[in-house]
This record gives structure tokens, sequence and C-alpha cells, in this order.
């Protein structure tokens, strides 16, 4: 069935400003809008709602948005319902990242051609990436899933091509930032470009990954710099997290995620 989705943007201020080399654009507040389609609920329409506001406030801001597509599959392994579920990410060149988000507002209204639209005003803040990238660390994962069964345990091996620091965040299904790494029991958080890590540190801790739903989307951030800078501390709130992140050097600060699913 083809589905058509209208999308509503407006703004009222947009703040333009230059930190440290960041070029920063600010919307005091901005409006998304999506089509409250067949056998959708309120949420779902919201959360569509607020993805194609943060695609307009990358077009209206004139830089090209940080685009992550999670897409959904559900494979039948036979005739009956023994099904394999996960999720998969792709990234494309990214040239800007959201650094503030807070919705204002969520409201409903018809269109002209009698559709539901489910609308969110927010203030949001994007910054436009460093056009050179050389100083940014390439750090690559292996052994991480796309999918875990409840209560398995994750692991995995980082390895890059600079010395930097790095920090490792559980992102859970409530948008909350759990720091895995590095803690106080684990050493300096630094790479060794000459050997691979190993995560967690086995004769210290184990990560066991745990839902009560039948399914849950997690992700793993990584982040890397090549500054210490200051320690980062868990939050449920992505703009405490972003005012660290923001404080770590705009010129080789980098951010990987990698989505994966939990189930029952």
């Amino acid at each position: 069935m083809f589905q058509q989705t209208i999308k509503h943007l407006c703004f009222l201020l947009l703040i333009s400003y230059t930190v440290q080399g960041q070029q920063i654009r600010s919307f005091e507040q901005l409006e998304g809008c999506a089509v409250l389609g067949p056998n959708m609920t309120i949420e779902e329409a919201r959360a569509k709602a607020i993805v194609n506001l943060k695609l307009g406030a990358f077009q209206k801001a004139g830089i090209g948005e940080e685009l992550t597509s999670n897409s959904y599959y559900e494979v039948k392994k036979t005739t009956t319902q023994n099904k394999d579920k996960y999720y998969e990410s792709s990234f494309s060149e990214t040239r800007g990242e959201i650094t503030f988000f807070k919705v204002k507002d969520f409201s409903q209204k018809i269109d002209e051609n009698n559709s539901i639209l489910v609308c969110v005003s927010a203030k949001i803040e994007v910054i436009a990436l460093a056009v050179n990238s050389i100083n940014k660390a390439t750090i690559s994962v292996n052994g991480l899933e796309q999918n875990y069964k409840n209560n398995s345990f994750l692991n995995f091996e980082l390895s890059a091509n600079k010395p930097h620091f790095y920090w490792i965040f559980l992102i859970d299904k409530d948008e909350n930032y759990m720091l895995l790494y590095p803690r106080v029991v684990t050493r300096k958080n630094i790479f060794d470009i000459d050997a691979p890590i190993r995560l967690p540190q086995a004769i210290e801790e184990e990560w066991m990954l745990s839902t009560e739903q039948s399914e849950e989307k997690n992700s793993l951030l990584i982040i890397s710099a090549v500054t210490e800078g200051k320690a980062p501390k868990p939050s449920s709130n992505f703009n405490e997290w972003a005012n660290w992140y923001k404080s770590l050097p705009f010129e080789s600060r980098k951010k990987q995620v990698y989505n994966f699913l939990i189930y029952n």
C-alpha cells in the first residue's frame, strides 16, 4: 500500500554562531509533523514527527544530516513461528549532528487532505562537523552481534588507528546513557594502536544484557577524542550528555553508534 507522509516544518528563530571552529545553529522553536496512519499509535506518530523535525533542522541549517537508518528485520527460519529478529544499522557520511534537543509541545491538526497530523515543536541545536577529519580516530568493532538472547553477555573487541581516548556508553530503550567504560576499576581509557582491546575486562567485570519485554532495541555508543577531558557521568537526559560531549575537542571528537536487539 502506498502511503504519503506530509512534513510540515516551521521555525520562529534561527541563531547561528561559531565557537572554537564549531558552526552552531540553534532553532528556538521548530515544528515537525507526521501523518497518523492506519494502525499507528499516537506514540509512533510522535516518534516519526520528531525524526522529521530533526531532519528539517539540518535542512534549515544548510548542512547535511547525520543519517542513521535503523531497519527492522524479521526472518522466518521455518514455516512455524521460529523467527530471527534484529536491527541493522547503516550510516551515511556525516556532516552534522544534534547537540541539544528539548520538546516544547505536541499537537494535532488536519491537513488539506483531511489526514490527521501529529506534530511536535522543540528547541534544537545542530553543529556542522569539521570538513577535515584527519584528527579523528577510526575505530573498528569486532564481535558485536545484531541480536542477543535475554541474559546474554555483551563482549567485543576494539581497535583504532590513533592513540586517542575513548568512552563507551550503552543507550537503552528509555534513552538512558550508561557509561560502560572506563570505570574506576578499569585501566586508563587510551588506545594502544598496536594491540586490540577486548571489553569488558574478563577478570574485572561482566556485562549482561536483559529485558522484560519480548524485544528491546539498545545501542552501543563509542566516543573518541585526542584529549581526556572531564569524566562523563551516566545520564538519563540527552542534553546533559551532550554538554559533556561538546566539551571534547571539536576537531578530534567522533562518535559511532551500533544498534542491536535484545529478545526473549
